[in-house]
């Protein structure tokens, strides 16, 4: 789910930052580009791990006098791998499937057709409903559910999600965590 990703990157550091350690000022000025972006291919950045190696800093003297370094690090990355079990709450449902969050990364799709079998979406209850040995589960909104990521999609297109998750409840244990406890 986690995973570190090594990187480099030229690094700007502003006269407002000099007060700081070198490290410091570059460690923040990475967080400030990075962390919680997505990277396409990669995933969504949480926040810089450690710097590996810094060049000597070169003072830009036509611009404001601030200093830039190329710099290795590694990030921390989320982006889960096929077939993973991962955990979120609903968000919301609609004929098209069930929209989940892991409170750090909401764009989650469960499709309707990758719920349990005898699953369907009840508009009156405007929730998708599981029917088995007669009895019903009610995939409600707020509620923890289990699932396997089937895919993850990375869409270079401005005003697209850059990275969604795409999910599946069709196997034992999967669905609401209440269900199978």
């Amino acid at each position: 789910m986690f995973s570190l990703c090594e990187i480099e990157d030229m690094v700007r550091i502003p006269p407002r930052e000099f007060g700081k350690a070198p490290v410091m000022a570059i460690m923040d000025q990475l967080n400030i580009k990075y962390s919680n972006k997505i990277i396409h291919n990669v995933g969504l950045s949480i926040q810089v791990f450690e710097i590996l190696t810094t060049t000597d800093f070169i003072v830009q003297q036509c611009q404001d006098g601030s200093f830039q370094s190329k710099v290795d690090f590694r990030l921390i990355v989320f982006c889960p791998f096929v077939g993973q079990i991962l955990v979120g709450r609903i968000l919301s449902n609609s004929p098209e499937g069930i929209h989940v969050t892991m409170d750090f990364f909401d764009d989650i799709m469960i499709p309707g057709e990758w719920l349990m079998e005898n699953t369907n979406f009840d508009a009156a209850e405007d929730c998708f409903v599981w029917e088995n040995d007669g009895d019903k589960f009610y995939y409600d909104i707020g509620q923890t559910i289990r699932f396997r990521v089937e895919r993850v999609d990375f869409v270079d297109v401005p005003q697209k999600t850059p990275m969604k998750i795409w999910g599946a409840c069709d196997a034992p244990a999967l669905g609401l965590v209440e269900w199978w406890s």
